[in-house]
Parts: structure tokens; sequence; C-alpha cells
């Protein structure tokens, strides 16, 4: 008779992404740091609400869109364009 084995699984560590497809800042208003302040509140939705990554791939897809994505933290992310980790998600994979 074969020995009796009982494994537990964890289910792997999987990101929540929130997929920003659209953000405009009217042309005569930029360069005040408002585009930043909008990024910060959808950060901070993104956070409460468990969202573990922020993903801009549309938005990136302009020179001026892409400087502005990686000036607040994002980089590239492969085929979703520029990404950047939340914290919780970055302590999850820390621990993990």
């Amino acid at each position: 008779m074969l020995p009796r084995y009982r494994a537990q699984i964890s289910p792997p560590v999987l990101p929540r992404v929130l997929d920003v497809e659209q953000l405009y800042v009217h042309e005569g208003s930029r360069g005040r740091g408002l585009g930043r302040v909008l990024m910060e509140g959808i950060m901070a939705f993104a956070q409460q609400d468990g969202f573990t990554v922020l993903a801009a791939g549309q938005l990136s897809e302009t020179a001026r869109g892409q400087a502005f994505f990686e000036r607040i933290g994002f980089a590239p992310g492969g085929d979703v364009g520029l990404v950047t980790a939340l914290e919780p998600f970055a302590e999850d994979v820390a621990a993990a």
C-alpha cells in the first residue's frame, strides 16, 4: 500500500491591475501639476480598492505621455505599456 500524502498549495500572489485608459489635461492648463494631482487621486482610489498595479497602456503611446508617467514612477511593463506597483503589492511580494 502506498503512503498517503496531503499537500497544501498556496494560491499565487496575483496582482489586481487597474488600467488607466484616459487622462487628459486641457492644453492651456498643462504644466501646473494637475496631471500629477489626478494620478495621485487615482492611485489612492486604487490602493483603497485593493488594486496592486496601475497600468497606463494607451496613455504612454505619445512621447509626452510616456515622459509624464515615467516622471511619476511608472516603468516599461511589456505588452501593457507602462506600469507601477502600489505599496501593498510590493509588501505582499516581499513577504512571499
